[in-house]
């Protein structure tokens, strides 16, 4: 976030979908996550420049993104099935590609 300037940073949580399992607290929505332990984080951080606690827990949302296994196998999927390169073995690579994503999404699951 100090070194963002004028763009928006993301934090991907990728394979999870809130509420998240935070070790010692069951699971928490991201807003309760973030607010239980950034006092904590920005007094260890100590950086002067940083946005305040309170302005850092109001961009949560627009920060914070995710998407699980399952939903990113179907994006990829949905994706590689309607993309073209306009040759076969441009088109055979990305169907491999995202074959090879759903078996590893397939195994890991």
């Amino acid at each position: 976030m100090a070194n963002a300037g004028s763009a928006t940073p993301i934090l991907l949580l990728l394979g999870v979908v809130p509420p998240v399992r935070v070790k010692g607290n069951g699971q928490l929505e991201i807003v309760e996550t973030v607010g239980k332990f950034l006092g904590q984080v920005l007094e260890r951080v100590g950086n002067e420049t940083l946005p305040s606690e309170a302005e850092l827990m109001a961009r949560i949302p627009d920060v914070f993104c995710w998407i699980s296994w399952p939903e990113l196998d179907k994006c990829v999927r949905d994706a590689a099935n309607s993309y073209t390169a306009g040759q076969d073995s441009g088109d055979a690579s990305v169907k491999r590609i995202a074959a090879f994503i759903h078996n590893a999404v397939a195994w890991h699951g």
